[in-house]
C-alpha cells in the first residue's frame, strides 16, 4: 500500500506540472501541501502493549453486583474518552477512525489521507490481483483522497493544515471557473430512480476527487505496467487490463436502493448517487473512451470533456 500510495502522490505531482492554467507560485505551494501530506495506512503502531491497555481502561472498574454503578462508571469513562480526544485532536498521529471501517477519508486540518484496515481487503484490495484490478479500486480512492487536499475546500487550507488562502488571485479564479465546469455537467444529470435533478453544487467536493483520482490512478497503473502490456488476463473474461482497470473502478460502486432511499441520498448527500460518480468521471477520460471503444458524441464519450486536475 506504501508503494500506491507513493505512485499516486507521483501521479498528482505529475498533473500539478501539466495544469498550465496555474502559475509557478501557486504551483510551488501546491507541492510543498502535496509533500506534506501524511498518510496513515492499516491500523496505527500504538494500542498493542499490555501496560498502554491496562493504563487506558485502569478507571474502568465494574463490579458483578451494581448494575448502576457499572452504567454510572461508564458514562464517565466515556465522557474522559472524549474530553482527551478533543484534546488530543491536533495530534497528528493519533487514530480518530476505527480500523474496521470499509472507508477512506483526508483531514484538511493535519493535511494526512487515511485509509483502515477494513477497505483493505477484497474486492477493493488484494495482493493477489492484478495490478490493473488494485489501481482501479483501492488505486483510485488513493487518488480520490489525495485529490480531497486540493478540492473546493481543501485548497482553502495550506500545508500544516491552517485556513489560509495560499493561492494566487489569478489562479483560484481559474480554479472557480473549472469547478464550475463540473457543477453544470453533473448538475444536468437526472437520477431516474429518485426522478431528481443530481446538485452539482453540493457534490461538487467529492466530483472534483472522483475525477481526479480516476486520472492519477489509471496513469500510476501505466507506469506500473510499462514494458508488461502481455501481462495474463483473467480468465473467462475477454477484457483487456485497460478495460480492467475502468471495470474494477466502476464496480465498488454498485449498490442497490429503493426509491425513498435514493431521493434520501440526493437531498442530503455530498455525494453524487453511485451511478453519476461513475458516468460523471468516465465521461471525462478519454482514456475510458478509447478502451471501450466509444464514438466520439457518443454518451460516453462526448465531444466536450471538463475536469479541474
Amino acid at each position: 500500500m506504501n508503494v500506491m500510495v507513493d505512485n499516486l502522490m507521483r501521479a498528482f505531482c505529475e498533473l500539478l506540472e501539466e495544469a498550465t492554467w496555474m502559475g509557478d507560485k501557486t504551483k510551488a505551494e501546491a507541492h510543498k501541501k502535496l509533500a506534506a501530506m501524511g498518510r496513515k495506512i492499516g491500523y496505527p503502531d500504538y494500542g498493542f502493549i499490555d501496560e498502554e491497555i491496562e493504563e487506558k481502561y485502569k478507571s474502568l472498574v465494574m463490579t458483578p453486583d451494581n448494575l448502576y454503578e457499572n452504567l454510572d462508571t461508564l458514562f464517565w469513562t466515556k465522557s474522559k474518552k472524549r474530553l482527551n480526544n478533543t484534546i488530543e485532536s491536533m495530534n497528528k498521529t493519533t487514530w480518530r477512525k476505527p480500523t474496521f471501517l470499509v472507508n477512506a477519508f483526508y483531514s484538511p486540518r493535519k493535511n494526512y489521507i487515511v485509509f483502515p484496515a477494513g477497505i483493505l481487503q477484497p474486492p477493493v484490495f488484494s495482493e493477489r490481483f492484478p495490478v490493473s484490478i488494485n489501481y482501479g479500486a483501492i488505486g483510485t480512492i488513493i487518488g480520490h483522497e489525495i485529490t480531497h487536499g486540493f478540492d473546493n475546500k481543501g485548497s482553502q487550507y495550506d500545508k500544516d493544515g491552517l485556513l489560509r488562502m495560499w493561492w494566487q488571485p489569478e489562479d483560484w479564479v481559474h480554479f472557480k471557473e473549472k469547478g464550475q465546469r463540473l457543477i453544470d455537467r453533473y448538475g444536468n444529470f437526472t437520477d431516474e430512480l429518485s426522478g431528481m435533478k443530481i446538485n452539482g453544487i453540493t457534490t461538487q467536493q467529492e466530483n472534483v476527487a472522483d475525477n481526479g483520482g480516476l486520472k492519477e490512478g489509471y496513469r500510476a497503473y501505466k507506469k506500473m505496467t510499462m514494458g508488461k502490456e502481455d501481462a495474463k488476463l483473467l480468465p473467462g473474461l475477454n477484457l483487456t487490463h485497460d478495460q480492467l482497470f475502468f471495470l474494477s473502478f466502476a464496480q465498488r460502486a454498485c449498490w442497490k436502493a429503493t426509491k425513498a432511499n435514493a431521493i434520501a441520498h440526493v437531498l442530503s448527500s455530498k455525494h453524487a448517487p453511485n451511478k453519476f460518480r461513475v458516468i460523471g468521471s468516465l465521461q471525462n477520460f478519454p482514456d475510458f473512451a478509447k478502451a471501450y471503444k466509444c464514438p466520439v458524441g457518443s454518451p460516453m464519450n462526448p465531444e466536450k470533456k471538463c475536469s479541474v486536475w
